[in-house]
């Protein structure tokens, strides 16, 4: 069960930031099938105390405005090996001097998503155009 919940927290670990295993603590996860027969796995996710309550935009920490909310809220990640991955957290708000009230930043998703941020950043490498990507590559015909 340990080695399962350090292979979550190291796939769902944002890369760019500089201790990249630390940023959220998998508290739980489900593996289940839906009626039609899909395979999910729902990650029960928590930002680590350092990330808890910053802002979206200026990624500040700021104090707490509320408490968690009473539904968790749902972020869809990338799928592992046919498997549907959510990504579960309850949210708060917070109140930062320079923006107002908002929900607290979570490390793995972008603010106003409902997806993973390696969801939206695939999704958007998909969507960009093919002749930009030979362009940008320098492919011309299928040759490199």
């Amino acid at each position: 069960m340990r080695y399962v919940l350090e292979f979550f927290t190291i796939i769902l670990a944002h890369p760019t930031k500089f201790c990249q295993y630390f940023i959220l603590l998998i508290e739980n996860f489900n593996l289940y099938s839906d009626e039609d027969g899909v395979k999910h796995i729902r990650i029960k996710a928590i930002p680590n105390k350092w990330h808890e309550n910053d802002c979206p935009f200026c990624h500040k920490s700021c104090p707490a405005y509320d408490k968690h909310s009473s539904r968790p809220t749902t972020w869809r990640g990338l799928d592992w090996g046919g498997i549907l991955v959510e990504v579960e957290y309850q949210t708060h708000r917070i109140i930062c001097l320079e923006h107002g009230v908002y929900v607290a930043e979570v490390p793995w998703a972008y603010p106003g998503s409902r997806f993973t941020k390696d969801f939206d950043l695939t999704v958007a490498w998909f969507a960009y155009p093919i002749c930009c990507v030979r362009f940008t590559l320098n492919i011309v015909n299928g040759q490199p």
